[in-house]
């Protein structure tokens, strides 16, 4: 891993800009270019300014400008002055309008002004509506029985362009730190929760008679039950996702806060519920019994009136806190954060709880057992509001959804964000087994199989600008389900309930589906697969007495090397900004590949069933179509090949720089990363049913023309194919596997 730059100071460039101009007579534009030419390779510049008088360009920067004006605001309205609503929010939308010119280039340094001007902290300060420290307008303890006021009307526009500025900048995620944006966010969000003394509704019988019991204790009695501000819940818990970002501080800051003052006693009740006492006094500190993460799980992900936006940003924050992407850090507590969420709070039972709400919802069914008529009505008003609420803030969150910042606004974006949760809690093979047992296995499956089956990408009637991972498409959900699948199915029980279910029929229609082909069993028309697959059961029939060759005892000396190449794959990372339509096809397969390769990794009975579901054609019509830059297929699509070394010369040569496409109809060729991934995962595949197939498997591979399509993807992708295709054709029993 390369060391990160330090950071140059302003001082420190402005000092090299003017002994440029003084000691060697340039002028102001050679200083500049001179400084960055010297500073750059050995210096992150990403918090200078660079022109010739950096402090003065900064103090004049349009952003500083803004924020000189929000910070006056502010102290206005902490001094108790009237009519400052609306000077605070002119000054909000004119610090969004500064942040974000138009232009990549300017926004490096509107950036730095931001931080130099620490921007989060005013932002903190005008989301809490107003200028105290504590994060409230009012002072209140956030154990106080009574409701809490109000947000003022721009909290809602402060939270997003905080969230913005999270997003894009390291720094201000310090300076978020920094200005105590955990304790503020954790206390906004337990204020926000219970904005009335009602509990929001959690499915565990044991929470339900807690907050009875609370209820049935307090004095007085509480005031009629209304909703949580759920607008402001997801744009604070949206907050915390992007605070967590790459930054592994503010995870393990996340992970064990416990609000000083306590929680509103409703609240104490869920998080006392929605975890156990931790069994290790070493790390309990690591993720807090009763603290924000139990509140989030407890009040957020198992409320049946959670809308997406703020069910989606809560399993955002569970993900963040279990994946490793602080490259800075000397280590990651990414491992213990899963195993603790998944064994101390049931963070997996949590989120299948809002999986299959959402999906039940996003299938236009009713919203589940217990939900009552009201309760929906007052969900469909709560989503109206935090929609009247964003366009009032529009000016401040224009640019959300162009810079990927939005948080989902969909049931299906928010069904993703919790798949892409699942497959990041489910970090061993016990919360594997236990996330299987509630049934959510059986839930992911279902969902692959209705984004396989559903119109979109890769169907009859499909054009190359349709493909595409759009959130909240076909494409996106199945390839969030077959991510959370593909780590599930690390556990070898996993694997066999997966085969029993059908799975096999849903990751060969997949495979033929994204890789181009039409979407039927087996590969499609012209795919070869029903004679292919056909093929494929009699040669391993025929094969069942024939004692095991030498080569046998090779290959499996080999599985070993494949082990930890499955395990790194399964970790990759896919959480991409956003695919181009161009490579949103492979995006998809490579999940669909790995969890076909996960499944049939020593696991010799499933290999066979994936050959008779077509799983041969599938793999190797793929293969030709994604080892090739225009991305067709031949007309045979998976039909076997005549002659091996005559296929492999023409999928060379179709591969070399300037061979126009075969057709003018052809989609463009998609960025390399995305084919080369996805070709990696198909020869996963191949040399996993392979491996252990037998002879018989073995002669079908070779039958469909698996050698020359591994040989054009090795030639293709040589960095991401070299050694898994030689892997698959050493297995295949060849042996100039490395030629």
């Amino acid at each position: 891993m390369p060391l990160a730059k330090p950071k140059l100071a302003q001082e420190d460039w402005d000092e090299a800009v003017r002994t440029n101009v003084d000691e060697f007579d340039m002028s102001a534009e050679e200083a500049v270019q001179a400084a960055t030419e010297e500073f750059e390779a050995r210096y992150d510049l990403s918090a200078v300014l660079r022109a010739a008088d950096g402090a003065a360009a900064a103090a004049a920067h349009p952003v500083a400008l803004a924020a000189a004006a929000l910070r006056a605001a502010l102290a206005a309205a902490a001094a108790g002055n009237d009519g400052t609503a609306d000077t605070t929010a002119a000054a909000v939308a004119a610090l969004a309008e500064a942040c974000f010119p138009s232009g990549e280039e300017a926004r490096q340094p509107a950036l730095a002004v931001a931080t130099k001007e620490d921007a989060a902290g005013l932002l903190l300060q005008a989301a809490a509506g107003g200028g105290g420290g504590s994060g409230s307008g009012d002072g209140a303890s956030p154990s106080s029985p009574s409701p809490s006021p109000p947000p003022p009307p721009l909290s809602l526009p402060a939270l997003r362009l905080l969230r913005r500025l999270l997003l894009r900048s390291a720094d201000a995620r310090a300076g978020f730190l920094a200005a105590g944006g955990v304790e503020r966010c954790a206390d906004m969000l337990a204020r926000s929760l219970a904005a009335s003394p009602c509990l929001p509704h959690v499915a565990d019988a044991a929470a339900d008679a807690a907050a009875a019991d609370v209820a049935a204790a307090s004095t007085p009695p509480a005031p009629p039950t209304t909703q949580p501000d759920w607008p402001r819940v997801a744009a604070v818990v949206g907050c915390c996702e992007a605070a967590c970002v790459k930054c592994e501080e503010a995870k393990c800051l996340f992970a064990a806060h416990v609000p000083a003052g306590g929680l509103p006693a409703p609240l104490a009740a869920v998080a006392a519920t929605a975890a156990a006492p931790c069994p290790d006094e070493e790390q309990a500190g690591a993720v807090a019994s009763g603290g924000f993460v139990a509140l989030l799980l407890g009040a957020v992900l198992s409320s049946a009136r959670a809308p997406p936006a703020a069910a989606g940003a809560a399993a955002g924050v569970l993900r963040a806190l279990t994946y490793g992407d602080d490259d800075s850090a000397l280590a990651s507590r990414a491992f213990t954060h899963a195993r603790l969420l998944a064994k101390t709070h049931g963070a997996l039972r949590g989120l299948l709880l809002a999986l299959q709400r959402l999906s039940k919802e996003e299938e236009g069914e009713e919203a589940g057992a217990g939900v009552e008529q009201g309760q929906r009505q007052q969900q469909q008003k709560d989503e109206k509001a935090g929609k009247a609420a964003a366009a009032a803030g529009a000016r401040a969150g224009d640019d959300d959804d162009a810079d990927g910042c939005a948080l989902p606004s969909t049931r299906a974006e928010a069904v993703a964000a919790v798949l892409a949760a699942v497959r990041s809690v489910a970090a061993n093979d016990d919360a594997c087994r236990g996330f299987s047992d509630d049934g959510g296995v059986r839930a992911c499956l279902e969902l692959l199989r209705r984004a396989v089956a559903a119109p979109g990408p890769g169907g009859a009637a499909t054009t190359a600008a349709a493909s595409s991972t759009a959130a909240g498409s076909p494409a996106a959900l199945a390839r969030a389900s077959a991510g959370a699948l593909r780590q599930l199915a690390n556990s070898d029980p996993v694997k066999t309930l997966l085969a029993g279910d059908g799975a096999l029929d849903v990751i060969v229609d997949a495979i033929a589906r994204f890789s181009g082909g039409r979407g039927t069993k087996g590969g499609g028309k012209g795919g070869g697969g029903g004679k292919a697959a056909a093929t494929a059961s009699a040669a391993v029939a025929s094969a069942d007495d024939v004692a095991p060759s030498a080569d046998d005892a090779k290959r499996e000396r080999h599985d070993d090397e494949n082990d930890d190449a499955n395990d790194n794959e399964s970790d990759s990372d896919d959480d991409e900004d956003g695919p181009s339509p161009a490579s949103a096809l492979p995006d998809v397969l490579e999940p669909v590949a790995a969890l076909l390769a996960a499944m049939t990794l020593r696991q010799p009975e499933i290999a066979l069933a994936a050959a008779d579901a077509g799983a041969v054609a599938a793999l190797c019509g793929a293969l030709g179509r994604l080892a090739r830059p225009g991305g067709g297929a031949p007309a045979g699509g998976g039909a076997p090949a005549a002659a091996p070394a005559a296929a492999a010369a023409a999928l060379a040569a179709a591969a070399a720089p300037g061979t126009k496409a075969s057709s003018a109809s052809s989609p463009p060729s998609p960025p390399p990363s995305a084919s080369a991934a996805a070709c990696r995962q198909l020869c996963l595949a191949v040399r996993n049913m392979a491996c252990r197939g037998g002879d018989g498997l073995r002669a079908a591979f070779l039958g469909a023309g698996a050698e020359a399509r591994l040989r054009a993807a090795k030639a293709a992708h040589p960095g991401a194919c070299r050694d898994v295709g030689s892997a698959a054709l050493r297995d295949l029993g060849l042996d100039n596997y490395n030629a």
